[in-house]
């Protein structure tokens, strides 16, 4: 039960007039002066004029969470632009040199060959490095966009570490590729596996070198933009796709290899660790 005024004067407290606070005109309504219904309600008219009108207050968007705003994220694209400026800067003169092989039949024999001298093995290095960095960011990038807002992953404080998980998949994947080389180079006992190892690190260094800046603005634009770059990057990867498809059917077909084993290859060495990463992160993810 609230004090009223008579408690407080008897407890020695100065209770003011409502005219000596408020005016000679005011007067205080019956009832408890603060929790009982003491104010009397003022209409938006009488207190703010005839022309004024009592606004609607319109609920904020929510922010809506993301992983591409992590430290580390940022962080990795940060170091991916750094090492692309670098490669181009030092090695410039090489850039032309990576596609002089993709309209010729012999031109990728030669340019496994030349892979192994310097300075171009520093180029292909640094340009494999950074695209292992690519791959990473958007795979990160392609889990943000499909993840469920209310995921619960969000509400977890590891999400920020996705792009880690994400570079260890990736290693993962090219552990494969080099370990299936390997053993296919160790049992046939030939330097044809060699060779189609060069072809696919070369493709591999084409698309890192012309899609990086489409990837790079890629990640880092808002989400209502994502669509139409990913449609224009989408176009330019079927394109040099295509270019490694037909280095490598023309390596077989110039080795008088079946086409069966050539599909094999494709299936073994992309297509089965693609549909791997596609089987466990919706399960992960989940």
């Amino acid at each position: 039960m609230y004090n009223s005024v008579e408690t407080y004067q008897a407890l020695g407290y100065y209770v003011a007039r409502p005219a000596t606070v408020y005016g000679r005109d005011s007067e205080l309504m019956s009832g408890e002066p603060i929790y009982d219904g003491g104010y009397r309600e003022g209409s938006v008219d009488a207190i703010f004029g005839g022309d004024s009108l009592l606004g609607v207050m319109s609920q904020p968007d929510v922010l809506e969470p993301s992983m591409s705003v992590g430290v580390i994220y940022q962080l990795l694209i940060l170091i991916s632009l750094i090492v692309y400026l670098t490669m181009l800067f030092r090695s410039w003169g090489f850039v032309g040199s990576i596609w002089s092989g993709v309209v010729g039949t012999n031109g990728e024999s030669r340019m496994a060959d030349e892979g192994g001298e310097l300075p171009l093995a520093r180029f292909k290095n640094m340009a494999s490095v950074l695209g292992i960095l690519l791959l990473a960011l958007v795979g990160v990038r392609l889990v943000d966009g499909i993840l469920p807002y209310d995921s619960v992953l969000y509400a977890d404080s590891r999400v920020l570490y996705a792009p880690v998980v994400a570079l260890l998949l990736v290693g993962a994947i090219l552990a494969w590729q080099y370990a299936l080389h390997k053993i296919v180079e160790w049992i046939t006992r030939t330097d044809a596996v060699t060779t189609l190892a060069a072809i696919l690190r070369m493709n591999f260094v084409r698309m890192v070198v012309v899609l990086y800046p489409l990837i790079a603005v890629w990640l880092v634009v808002a989400a209502s933009e994502v669509q139409a770059w990913s449609i224009t990057l989408a176009i330019c990867f079927v394109v040099l796709l295509i270019i490694y498809l037909k280095d490598t059917f023309l390596f077989f077909v110039g080795k008088n290899i079946s086409i069966l084993y050539w599909f094999l290859y494709l299936c073994t060495a992309i297509l089965l660790p693609l549909s791997f990463l596609y089987a466990i992160v919706p399960t992960a993810v989940g």
